[in-house]
């Protein structure tokens, strides 16, 4: 399944760990240099709706620019045969059923250790966010799962390690929420890769994500703005 990545997986342990660190540093560099800039080019204050501004922020300030930094970078190396370019065209059949069956499931796990943990029930249904995020999750699996994933894969060859890494990776960059929210996120970070490598569609894990914050934001009131 890594030749749904990989173009070839003959290259030198320099060349790959150069890979790894030009996919890292891309990422980096966009989400703590380009994308602050472009959000302070990009007032949303004008706004007057709060539901407009919040779906503003996530189709745009909140991680656009990283996200085509990330496609930028997937393309150069998919042109210099490193990586794979992401595709939504794989088995879209699997994908979609994969995304829905991986996702119920996740949203349930999630919700049931938010309970075991004390975290009481709090439903909200806010349609600005649940829009805001198709935006924004989608924005997200081409940075983490996408190019970061992919980079991992190609340096280790090891899916394990590939998937419990690029999880890492997703935990850090939401380490400022709460802490019972990220070890929700730590634990779907982790697996959402996984169905990933079984499809090689990027489909699936944009379906988990989705699914999973439409869930478990709105019984738990969870939703970011």
């Amino acid at each position: 399944m890594n030749s749904y990545f990989l173009h070839s997986e003959t290259a030198s342990r320099p060349q790959r760990v150069l890979v790894l660190a030009l996919a890292i540093g891309l990422y980096l560099i966009a989400r703590d240099l380009i994308t602050p800039f472009v959000s302070r080019l990009v007032p949303v204050s004008g706004i007057d709706s709060d539901g407009l501004r919040l779906l503003f922020r996530h189709a745009v300030t909140f991680s656009l620019p990283t996200a085509l930094v990330c496609l930028a970078g997937l393309w150069a190396l998919d042109r210099a045969s490193i990586l794979r370019f992401i595709t939504f065209a794989h088995n879209p059949r699997r994908a979609l059923i994969e995304g829905l069956a991986w996702g119920l499931g996740f949203s349930a796990l999630t919700c049931a250790l938010f309970l075991a943990f004390g975290q009481e029930l709090a439903p909200v249904w806010n349609p600005w966010s649940i829009l805001g995020n198709l935006f924004s999750n989608l924005y997200e699996e081409i940075e983490y799962r996408g190019l970061l994933f992919a980079a991992l894969l190609y340096a280790f060859r090891n899916k394990w390690i590939a998937i419990f890494a690029s999880g890492f990776i997703f935990t850090w960059s939401h380490t400022s929420q709460p802490a019972l929210l990220f070890a929700g996120t730590l634990m779907t970070g982790l697996f959402f890769a996984y169905p990933y490598h079984r499809t090689g569609n990027l489909l699936t894990p944009y379906i988990v994500h989705q699914l999973s914050d439409m869930i478990v934001d709105s019984l738990f009131g969870t939703a970011g703005g």
